[in-house]
């Protein structure tokens, strides 16, 4: 299986680049879903309730002046990830090429592979980014009081090394021209998506909006992992809307199969995923 996909957004090179697959399971992502109801949509979906493939999909963003990576995966902390390196190698990008990292939120399979063994950064020439809402939630002890044990300690092992390059945006805003973050909280605290603009064309990069082409049909089904669950559907609501509106490519960090590229369709009071044909492109 490919473990990178090339594809141009305007005079932007991108890169899809898969940092490895694991199986999640319907009761994690579906939390409060009617059982009978879920049991139906996943039927439909050819899904299987205890076997349901997922992806980590990370995205390089090369501008005209600015080599900009997305989320940079689980590292070495799981034996079915740890991947982004030696693609990234293979599609010719050293760590060290990377100026830019910007982080969705502080979830491990998106911000571990920020450092290697000893605390050394991954990316050691890089600037960091993230939207002021996270950073300030992760690094406050107060905050860290509400959070799951497991992110607590993801947070409190990796944003120390990171403290003296990180950038925080508020609201949304501009990384480098052509790249925006948009608030997307809900997920975490500060989640945010990542708009990439050029010469007309978009793609937004929805990090964990959602889970699973499911949670576009049934936008109020959240996950156990979604730690403001009322605020996960507001936020799904307004980025599908946005999306389809715009008919900007999608990426979702977990869509099977790679490289999770779409688009959100309306579809009455719905929506539905439309896995992009990469070999259009």
């Amino acid at each position: 299986m490919n473990e990178s996909y090339r594809f141009n957004i305007g005079k932007f090179q991108c890169i899809a680049i898969n940092d490895g697959d694991f199986i999640g399971n319907a009761a994690m992502l579906f939390a409060n879903a009617p059982k009978d109801e879920l049991a139906q949509a996943l039927d439909r979906y050819g899904e299987v309730p205890d076997a349901l493939p997922s992806t980590w999909t990370c995205l390089l963003v090369k501008t005209e002046t600015e080599t900009v990576l997305i989320d940079t995966g689980v590292g070495n902390a799981d034996s079915h990830g740890g991947k982004l390196l030696t693609s990234l190698r293979q599609e010719g990008f050293s760590p060290e090429d990377i100026d830019i990292v910007v982080l969705s939120h502080i979830h491990g399979d998106h911000i571990l592979g920020c450092v290697q063994e000893g605390e050394n950064l991954t990316f050691p020439n890089a600037r960091y980014v993230m939207g002021r809402d996270e950073w300030e939630f992760w690094t406050t002890e107060q905050s860290l009081k509400t959070a799951p044990e497991w992110a607590v300690k993801t947070a409190q092992r990796i944003l120390p090394a990171l403290s003296e390059k990180m950038s925080v945006i508020e609201g949304q805003g501009t990384v480098v021209p052509g790249i925006d973050i948009l608030p997307a909280p809900g997920h975490t605290f500060g989640h945010v998506a990542v708009e990439i603009m050029s010469e007309g064309e978009q793609l937004i990069y929805l990090a964990d909006t959602a889970l699973h082409p499911i949670h576009l049909e049934y936008p109020h089904w959240t996950a156990v992992v979604d730690q403001l669950p009322k605020q996960t559907v507001q936020t799904r609501l307004a980025l599908y809307e946005r999306a389809a509106q715009l008919e900007s490519l999608v990426l979702l960090f977990h869509f099977h199969p790679f490289p999770s590229l779409g688009n959100i369709v309306k579809d009455g009071n719905s929506w539905r995923w439309k896995a992009f044909n990469t070999s259009a492109m």
